[in-house]
């Protein structure tokens, strides 16, 4: 990465997206995501029921895979979201994107109601103190 003087840090972004199986209303827009394991594609709402910005606290622990898993509390605004969510989402895939690349793509088979997300494994070291401050940032 080449470094220009006086430039700022890339941000690092967080986004959830829910599955999707039909177009929707109108004017709902959907786009592909390419998950790796197993191989398949699926469709997303374009909007994404979560971000950075819903995140309040990070805890990251080495993981067997040698990335970090990490534990992110939600918001109130954030858990309600997600609560809301998992409830009317079972069966469907709630991916997980960092810096726009999946890092989890779980089905969705109970809600979540405590606010709490993990992510287990599937991170860089190095993406995660560019993750707390964007979080950080992102509340003000």
């Amino acid at each position: 990465m080449v470094g220009v003087a006086g430039s700022k840090p890339p941000q690092s972004t967080f986004r959830v997206h829910v599955q999707t199986v039909e177009q929707g209303a109108p004017g709902t827009q959907i786009l592909p995501v390419t998950l790796l394991n197993p191989p398949k594609q699926i469709m997303v709402r374009a909007q994404p029921e979560l971000s950075e910005r819903d995140v309040v606290k990070i805890e990251s622990a080495p993981a067997e895979s040698g990335g970090v898993a990490l534990r992110l509390t939600l918001s109130e605004h954030g858990s309600i979201v997600i609560n809301a969510v998992t409830t009317d989402n079972q069966g469907r895939i709630l991916v997980f994107f960092l810096n726009g690349r999946v890092v989890y793509a779980p089905v969705i088979d109970k809600t979540i109601s405590d606010g709490v997300l993990i992510i287990p494994g599937a991170v860089a070291p190095e993406e995660v103190k560019p993750l707390e401050e964007a979080a950080k940032k992102a509340r003000k």
